[in-house]
C-alpha cells in the first residue's frame, strides 16, 4: 500500500507531501492512524481471524479510498506535474513491489528446503486450505522468468501475494492522473469522466459475475491474465473515486462531529451486511457492486470515527500511527511471518511439518 497520498507507506518512501491538511501544512495524523487500523485488519483477515467476513467488506477498499481522498488535481495541471507524479508513484509502488518480489523469488529454493513451500503432491491431500499450491525448484531460466514477470508486475511469489495492492494502485493512480491531464481542456470533460465511471461500474459488475458467464475462463491463458487484472482494477478504481468524492463532500468534518454515532451505526450495518454478502477484492469476489460501494463507505465511517476518537498523545494512537507509516513493510512481510507462527505450532503439537506450506495459514481443519 504506498506512499499513499494514502498509499501504504514506508520503507524508503516519502509520504510527507501526501498527508497534509487542506488548510495548513501539518500532517494529518488521523490518516496514519486509519492506515494503522486498516493494516491490522488486513493482517487479521489474511490470518483467517474471527469475523473475517466483516473485515473483508472494507479493509482493502479503505486504502484505495484514502489514496483517492488525498489525490490533488494539481498533479495533472501540466505535463511536468504528471511526470513528477508518475515518478513518485513508480518510486513508492513499483520499486518496493519489484524489490520485495525479487527477494522472495530468489529465496524460492530455500523456502522449499525449509518447508515454507512444498513440492510433494501428497501435500495437497492433507492441506485443504483456500490457496494451497505446489512449488517447483527453480533453475536459472525459472529465476529469470519470475524476475521479469515481477518487473512487469505480472506475477508475485506466493508469500508476496499481498503485493497485488501496489500493482493495482500504481495503475489506478497513474492512469487516473493521465486521464485528468488529457481531458482537462476538453469542453465535455465531465461527460467523458462520467462515461469512464460508468464503464468501470459495468466492468466491475462483469468481473464479479465472470464465473457464471464464462465458467472455464481459467483454461485460457490470455483470458486468465485479462480477467485477473480486471478484477483487481475496476472495483478498486471505483472506491478510489469514492475517496475523492468523500473529500469533496467534507465527510471527515461530518465524522469528527458525530464520532460515536458514526462508529456505532456503521459497525451495526457492516455486521448485518457481513451476513448477507461477501467481498474479496484481490479475487474480484463481490456480491454486488452497490453492496461493495456501501460497505466501503461504511468502512470509512467506522475506521475514521475510531481514528478521530483515539487521536492524541497516547500509546494506542502513537502505536497505530507508527504502523500506518510502516505499512509497506507489514504488507510485504506479514505472509512470510505467518510461517514462523505456524512452525512453532507444528513443533509444539508434534504435527506433520509438511503442513507448514499451507497458505496463507494452517487450515482450520489442520489446527
Amino acid at each position: 500500500m504506498d506512499v499513499i497520498g494514502a498509499q501504504l507507506t514506508s520503507c524508503g518512501t516519502d509520504p510527507s507531501n501526501m498527508l497534509k491538511n487542506a488548510g495548513g501544512g501539518q500532517r494529518n495524523r488521523c490518516f496514519d492512524i486509519a492506515k494503522g487500523i486498516g493494516i491490522i485488519l488486513v493482517v487479521c483477515g489474511h490470518a483467517r481471524a474471527p469475523f473475517q467476513g466483516f473485515l473483508s467488506l472494507f479493509h482493502m477498499a479503505l486504502f484505495f479510498m484514502i489514496s483517492g481522498f488525498l489525490y490533488n488535481d494539481s498533479q495533472s495541471k501540466d505535463f511536468q506535474s504528471v511526470v513528477e507524479y508518475t515518478k513518485r508513484k513508480i518510486k513508492s509502488l513499483w520499486v518496493p513491489y519489484f524489490l520485495w518480489n525479487t527477494v522472495f523469488v530468489l529465496l524460492n529454493n530455500i523456502f522449499i528446503k525449509i518447508g515454507v513451500y512444498c513440492v510433494d503432491p501428497s501435500f495437497l491431500e492433507v492441506a485443504t486450505g483456500e490457496r494451497n499450491e505446489l512449488a517447483i525448484y527453480f533453475g536459472l531460466k525459472d529465476y529469470v522468468v519470475a524476475i521479469i514477470k515481477g518487473c512487469l508486475m505480472l506475477d508475485t511469489a506466493q508469500v508476496g501475494g499481498a503485493l497485488w495492492f501496489l500493482r493495482s494502485l500504481l495503475v489506478i493512480s497513474v492512469g487516473h492522473n493521465l486521464v485528468k491531464y488529457f481531458i482537462k481542456n476538453i469542453k465535455y470533460k465531465n461527460v467523458i469522466m462520467g462515461a469512464i465511471i460508468a464503464a468501470a461500474i459495468i466492468l466491475a459488475m462483469l468481473m464479479g459475475s465472470i464465473n457464471s458467464l464464462v465458467p472455464n475462463w481459467e483454461s485460457n491463458r490470455l483470458l486468465t491474465i485479462v480477467i485477473k487484472a480486471g478484477r483487481q482494477l475496476f472495483a478498486p478504481y471505483l472506491v478510489y473515486l469514492t475517496g475523492m468524492l468523500l473529500k469533496k463532500v467534507s465527510i471527515n468534518t461530518f465524522i469528527q462531529n458525530r464520532r460515536v454515532v458514526c462508529c456505532i451505526i456503521s459497525f451495526i450495518m457492516l455486521v448485518l451486511m457481513s451476513k448477507i454478502g461477501r467481498v474479496d477484492l484481490s479475487m474480484g469476489i463481490i456480491t454486488n457492486i452497490f453492496f461493495f460501494m456501501l460497505a466501503s463507505i461504511l468502512g470509512w465511517l467506522f475506521v475514521m470515527s475510531i481514528g478521530y476518537s483515539i487521536e492524541g498523545e497516547n500509546v494506542l494512537s502513537k502505536g497505530l500511527e507508527y504502523m500506518g507509516k510502516h505499512t509497506m513493510c507489514i504488507i510485504a512481510l506479514h505472509l512470510i511471518s505467518f510461517k514462523l507462527v505456524s512452525a512453532f505450532y507444528l513443533l509444539i503439537t508434534n504435527s506433520d511439518f509438511m503442513l507448514l506450506a499451507s497458505f496463507p495459514v494452517l487450515d482450520k481443519t489442520n489446527r
